[in-house]
């Protein structure tokens, strides 16, 4: 081995170690844990692929929708919202560029605590947009106690929270973007719905791609907003994949049977990535 790979070695043999400790290595013992059935830890009895079996009766099943409800909200708002915003502060004044921006930024640096104490306010019965709908006749609605929107709610809450950095995001990609290209367009005749869609788009592509895949497993972590505002109910309408095998193994304490539905999530995650890259779909 020559001296240069021997110090090639010794910069990255941290990070490498690290990466092997607490990512590489936690998802093997997950794995080999979904074949057990475990007790506190102590004990351990081979179940084989039983706990595989289990997951269609679990409710995992549910949680996988719940998860995709998330997903659809970050992709729209996350994805096109974000975007259709940096596009249009990138054609403004730097001064207001830079102001909007760090405005949009300001809910990714609070207390996600705080935040939703504030927003079960919002959207309790007495709330803001409660009484607003009511003196328009079109309310009130119970934003987290309909099984059928309470989903949405909480994941418009954890939106408004991360768009901020999406923004950033974006505002960098299109920074990149020569201004030469977009004179040159104006010049040819495109309108703004042409230069946004045939030359602004495609030229973030590797940001979008990045976005995508962030997005995508971001979606399937979620669990802290709908255990702050709903506990995962009602009836289990807001329990995301991640908040089921929280519950599953340190609620219910079924440790083999929550390592099985992570090992799942993993799988469906690593396949679905996969797919939008190698068809071009991000």
């Amino acid at each position: 081995m020559t001296k240069k790979k021997v110090q090639g070695l010794l910069f990255i043999g941290p990070a490498l170690l690290l990466l092997l400790l607490f990512y590489v290595l936690p998802v093997l013992v997950t794995i080999v844990l979904s074949f057990f059935e475990t007790s506190h830890y102590i004990s351990y009895t081979w179940v084989g692929l039983e706990h595989y079996h289990k997951l269609i009766g679990s409710g995992f099943l549910d949680a996988l929708w719940v998860s995709s409800k998330f997903l659809i909200a970050m992709y729209i708002y996350n994805m096109l919202i974000s975007y259709l915003i940096a596009v249009a502060l990138h054609f403004v004044s730097p001064k207001i560029s830079v102001l909007m921006r760090t405005v949009y930024y300001v809910p990714v640096v609070l207390s996600g605590v705080a935040t939703v104490s504030v927003w079960r306010w919002i959207l309790s019965s007495s709330g803001i947009i409660n009484v607003a709908l009511g003196k328009a006749g079109l309310g009130p609605y119970l934003w987290l106690g309909n099984p059928s929107l309470s989903a949405w709610a909480v994941a418009f809450v954890m939106m408004m929270g991360y768009v901020g950095g999406n923004l950033l995001l974006w505002s960098a990609a299109l920074g990149q973007i020569p201004q030469d290209i977009i004179d040159a367009a104006r010049v040819d005749g495109a309108g703004t719905f042409r230069l946004i869609w045939n030359i602004l788009t495609p030229l973030t592509q590797p940001t979008r791609m990045y976005l995508v895949i962030i997005t995508f497993l971001g979606a399937m972590q979620v669990w802290e907003h709908p255990w702050l505002f709903t506990s995962g109910g009602p009836s289990g309408s807001s329990t995301t994949v991640a908040l089921k095998i929280f519950n599953t193994a340190f609620t219910q304490g079924k440790i083999g049977l929550a390592s099985s539905m992570t090992t799942v999530t993993l799988l469906v995650s690593m396949a679905l990535a996969t797919y939008l890259i190698r068809k071009g779909l991000v």
